[in-house]
């Protein structure tokens, strides 16, 4: 498997082309939720990498040095996506807009009215 990558590939795009390969050799669909990315750490080299394997798998051979004393390690979950505001966002970003509007209202006033002045 490692064979095959670039080494110049990014490991999550490495991981997904790999998934790509084998759902297409398979003879039924495949579900990514089936086949996650776990994160694993070397402990010959101390190399850390992605990998797509079976729900559950605690070791896989390092695509470093090839050595089998390779452990799963917890990644950080990613942040939630946000796409949608709340309402309570929503009201505050539009309070916020409200005042960037009055303040630059304001000031471009008081710039005409500084201009103003100084003209006969």
């Amino acid at each position: 498997m490692a064979e095959s990558l670039d080494r110049s590939t990014p490991l999550g795009v490495a991981a997904i082309s790999e998934y790509r390969k084998r759902a297409a050799r398979s003879a039924h669909a495949v579900t990514i939720g089936d086949v996650p990315i776990y994160e694993f750490e070397c402990g010959a080299c101390e190399s850390r990498f992605e990998a797509l394997v079976e729900a559950g798998t605690d070791r896989v051979p390092c695509r470093e040095c090839g050595a089998e004393g390779t452990r799963r390690v917890y990644s950080a979950p990613g942040a939630p996506f946000h796409l949608v505001k709340t309402p309570a966002e929503t009201r505050k970003q539009e309070r916020k807009n409200a005042q960037l509007r009055e303040t630059t209202k304001r000031r471009f006033k008081e710039a005409r009215a500084r201009r103003t002045e100084g003209k006969p």
